[in-house]
């Protein structure tokens, strides 16, 4: 038992040795794997913070660059987009323009070849005449000089004092002075003719006759009263216009227009010296017979506005026959764009 024992205790101590052997190798290798793994550890912490910092980079400087670059890149491609159409549409107007001006310039160019035609055979025979004459003073060949002036007179005289004529055209003619003025002297006269209309006419309404009406209100007298003095307006217009017309035989390309300007002044004017003296009184027909002297020089309808001083052509457009001169002139000459 003994030896047995002894035996076993051999055995298990073997068994301790190799455990322990065992138990330091692994202790060895484990701490060379902690070792290992720490290092590996400490390398994985570099990457990752290398990692972070290019990352942090890339976002904070090297991102908004490139996003920049790019915003240039197509704000570059739409300008030239642009530019590209708009060349493109100032090639089309170049070439549109080009050929409109060769059209015109092969125009312009004829018309010179033609006058330089003219000028060059007037010269011609301005050369002759005076070497002819010149010899024959020279020479003093009077039946030479008689027959040189006596061919025609009249027209050796008119070629001498105009050897090119202008052909004039009238856009918009007018068939005599009397017609020009015609406007002028229509207007004023219905001016005038509202002016003793509001002087003689009474402007307000007797309380007797309010109350027989159930006393209506302000605006109703005055707009309902109006109503006998644009019925005369409407008379008058019509005999002065188509009198104008039918017996004094004024030239007019629009008749009806002609009598419409007519109508409407003779309305407008009667309804302005109406407000004016129904607000006003008597200051109201001052403030018309004002009107009337400054429409005389003011309208354009005797002088043009260019020839008087400057602050009558600045109040012109602020005058009611102004407008209706412009306007009747159209119907007698024609219309030219919106007038």
């Amino acid at each position: 038992m003994l030896d047995s024992l002894q035996s076993a205790i051999d055995t298990q101590t073997s068994v301790r040795d190799a455990l322990g052997k065992a138990a330091d190798q692994v202790d060895a290798s484990n701490s060379a794997a902690q070792a290992q793994h720490a290092h590996i550890k400490a390398l994985a912490h570099q990457a990752t913070s290398s990692i972070s910092s290019l990352q942090s980079s890339f976002n904070d400087t090297l991102k908004p660059q490139i996003n920049t670059i790019a915003q240039s890149v197509l704000n570059t491609a739409s300008i030239l987009n642009g530019g590209a159409d708009s060349l493109n549409k100032a090639l089309d107007g170049l070439n549109a323009t080009s050929t409109t001006a060769s059209n015109d310039l092969a125009s312009v160019r004829t018309t010179l070849n033609t006058v330089a035609s003219l000028l060059n055979a007037t010269s011609s025979r301005l050369n002759d005449f005076s070497r002819d004459f010149t010899t024959a003073l020279n020479g003093n060949d009077m039946a030479a000089i008689r027959k040189l002036l006596g061919k025609d007179p009249d027209a050796l005289a008119a070629m001498l004092s105009a050897p090119v004529q202008v052909s004039r055209h009238a856009v918009f003619p007018v068939a005599n002075f009397g017609t020009a003025l015609t406007p002028f002297y229509t207007f004023l006269p219905l001016w005038v003719g509202a002016l003793l209309m509001a002087v003689t006419l009474k402007t307000s309404v007797s309380r007797k006759t309010r109350a027989a009406l159930g006393d209506p209100r302000p605006h109703q007298l005055c707009l309902g009263h109006f109503g006998v003095f644009a019925a005369i307006a409407l008379l008058q217009s019509t005999f002065s216009c188509g009198g104008s017309l039918l017996f004094l035989g004024v030239h007019a390309v629009h008749p009806l227009l002609f009598m419409l300007d007519g109508w409407i002044s003779s309305l407008v004017y009667t309804f302005f010296i109406y407000t004016l003296v129904v607000s006003f009184g008597n200051v109201g027909k001052a403030i018309g017979v004002i009107f009337l002297v400054v429409q005389i020089s003011g309208s354009g309808g005797a002088y043009p506005l260019q020839v008087l001083p400057r602050f009558i052509g600045d109040i012109s457009p602020f005058l009611p026959v102004t407008h209706s001169i412009q306007a009747m002139r159209a119907a007698i000459a024609g219309i030219y764009r919106n007038d």
